[in-house]
């Protein structure tokens, strides 16, 4: 019977490498208002997946990351508008052996607001 990984293969579906990078800052609007900021930035690396017994060797994509979040309270109201995939990174983020594969959410926009109380 054959393998499907063979000699210095590394592991199926593990990157190569992947990090990530985060920060909060508070803020004061207008000098009146607490505010808030946060942004996330994380990068992996590319993948791999053997299926050496079929032939087949597939890598994903490198895959890079940008999120931001602002916002301010009120009282007992937090307002936020927030960004995410803001790179508009749509590579592969994983071997797409079977024929299927995923990809990072598109950049999207987004409000919210939340009351407590």
């Amino acid at each position: 019977t054959g393998t499907s990984l063979a000699n210095g293969d590394t592991l199926n579906f593990i990157p190569d490498y992947s990090y990530s990078l985060s920060a909060n800052y508070d803020i004061r609007w207008f000098g009146r208002h607490d505010g808030f900021m946060r942004v996330d930035y994380s990068e992996k690396g590319k993948a791999k997946y053997y299926l050496r017994d079929l032939g087949l060797v597939d890598e994903s994509e490198v895959v890079n990351l940008l999120n931001l979040r602002i916002g301010a309270t009120y009282r007992s109201l937090d307002v936020a508008v927030s960004g995410e995939n803001l790179l508009g990174d749509d590579d592969q983020m994983n071997p797409s052996v079977v024929g299927f594969y995923a990809r990072p959410r598109p950049r999207t926009f987004g409000l919210s607001a939340t009351y407590t109380f």
